[in-house]
């Protein structure tokens, strides 16, 4: 996240770039199926937006992931499909894997996460089988000191970014404007950005939540909860049918059942949902960096994380999906739930401490598009947005990764409330979709250049091209005012 904080430089123009037109209008190859989709979607079948984005993650994953090879397009998932199946487990990683709706694929990121660690499912089910055993106060002593030793080497190497001395006040008061003009209200979104940034965490590119991860790592109070939560998720991993209840209704009870109130329970389920979202699926890499002995803490959070992805997959059929609460409604599976959790996590943090919840939601969401606008973590090229068709799979996965990051911020404001309102995701991807401007393609190296050069431009652009603030006000009531063009003329031509 070292090149997230060039968001916080930008404004944002009322003026269009280019003339809006309809999705109808465009002749793009991804375009007939987008429309086709819509016009079905609002029609209430919610199979269609299933399959939008089962072909959305494959044309994603696979073009990310062999980007030196030929792009597919929509027209050739057939072909696409199989391709990947005979070279995805060979060739990428356990969060990848995790991306692609299929039981097969799903199926290895579990095995894969824990053979990282030197552990199988094998090792995975004694331990659930067998009494949880903590460290012993030497194994805990060495672990104290190795984890204090990364996050200090963290530290240390997040100093020499240079991008990171671009971070003001004035910067992020200007990121807020991009979503909401009342003065007022960017103030308070300004401070709680910065807030939120200070939560996170945010070493080397990555939100680490440090003081989360040594809270759970080192406890025995979680250890005993997360052992009978694992004991749970596994079952309903391997049972044939689709899993019943949610993440996190069986984390709290968990805990419940170890001996805490359910007030207690609560706020270690989200301290524990909120590790998970740090990393998703690739929790394993965190937990190896983070621990040198055999915390069996760090075992269970990593299986967790790994066997959600085949949960909501076996479950998305149910209106709902296992990773999400019970009042989140979505048929949308890109098996990355930790979009989700993350904004959750933080916007809940930011009202414990300000009780104002549409300005903690505005800082946490300003914060994601920061982060899909500018981070080049694994592999990700930003600039890619601005050379590709509107409706690539690049950049649908974006959108809905920032309207899940909108739910997300939504669910932490409804979680503690008796009845709880009723999120529809998939009409957030919908409004997404239907509010993006069909802009023309960049040469790759032009956007590359305009990216590096003039990345307010390049905001402008990406803004109108991926319209993120579309997902957002699907859940937050929409700004009556204008938004404020912070950018000289000459940015606008």
């Amino acid at each position: 996240m070292g090149n997230l904080v060039l968001i916080l430089i930008l404004g944002f123009t009322s003026g269009n770039l280019w003339a809006q037109k309809s999705l109808d209008q465009c002749e793009s190859p991804f375009q007939k199926t987008l429309t086709e989709f819509r016009d079905v979607i609002a029609a209430g079948l919610s199979s269609d937006i299933k399959e939008f984005c089962d072909r959305t993650n494959y044309e994603g994953v696979f073009n990310a992931n062999f980007h030196y090879e030929k792009q597919f397009s929509y027209n050739e998932m057939p072909k696409l499909k199989n391709n990947l199946k005979e070279r995805l487990p060979e060739k990428i990683n356990a969060w990848s894997l995790s991306w692609i709706a299929d039981e097969e694929l799903r199926s290895k990121v579990l095995p894969r996460a824990l053979g990282s660690l030197s552990y199988s499912e094998k090792d995975l089910k004694k331990m659930i089988q067998d009494e949880y055993t903590p460290m012993n106060s030497s194994q805990k002593e060495k672990h104290i000191q190795w984890f204090n030793g990364v996050v200090q080497s963290l530290k240390n190497e997040d100093k020499k970014n240079p991008a990171n001395s671009k971070n003001t006040s004035m910067n992020r008061m200007m990121a807020c404007l991009s979503l909401r003009a009342n003065p007022s209200f960017v103030a308070k979104c300004a401070k709680q950005l910065d807030r939120a940034i200070s939560i996170g965490g945010v070493l080397n590119g990555f939100l680490m939540l440090t003081d989360v991860y040594e809270k759970v790592l080192f406890s025995q109070d979680y250890g005993k909860g997360l052992h009978l939560a694992v004991k749970k998720i596994h079952q309903k991993y391997r049972d044939k049918n689709p899993p019943q209840g949610d993440l996190f209704s069986d984390l709290k009870d968990s805990f419940i059942e170890s001996g805490f109130s359910e007030a207690e329970a609560k706020e270690m389920t989200w301290d524990v949902v909120g590790i998970i979202s740090s990393s998703g699926p690739n929790l394993y890499r965190r937990i190896y960096d983070l621990q040198q002995v055999k915390n069996p803490i760090g075992i269970y959070l990593t299986a967790i994380a790994a066997m959600l992805p085949l949960l909501d997959l076996k479950s998305r059929d149910l209106d709902r999906m296992y990773s999400y609460p019970q009042n989140i409604q979505t048929h949308c599976d890109l098996g990355k739930p930790y979009h989700f959790w993350m904004s959750a996590y933080l916007t809940r943090r930011l009202n414990k401490e300000l009780n104002e919840p549409d300005v903690n939601a505005a800082a946490v969401f300003t914060l994601q598009k920061g982060y899909q606008f500018a981070a080049d973590v694994y592999n990700r090229n930003p600039s890619r947005a601005l050379y590709t068709e509107t409706f690539e799979g690049f950049n649908n996965i974006m959108r809905i990764d920032m309207t899940y990051a909108a739910a997300g911020a939504k669910f932490a404001i409804e979680a503690d409330k008796e009845e709880p309102q009723i999120i529809n995701v998939d009409n957030g991807i919908i409004n997404i979709l239907r509010a993006s401007e069909m802009t023309p393609t960049i040469p790759a190296n032009d956007a590359k250049d305009l990216f590096n050069n003039n990345t307010a431009k390049a905001f402008l652009i990406w803004s109108k091209k991926l319209a993120p603030n579309a997902a957002y006000d699907t859940f937050f009531a929409p700004s009556t005012q204008t938004p404020i063009n912070l950018l000289p003329p000459a940015l606008e031509k």
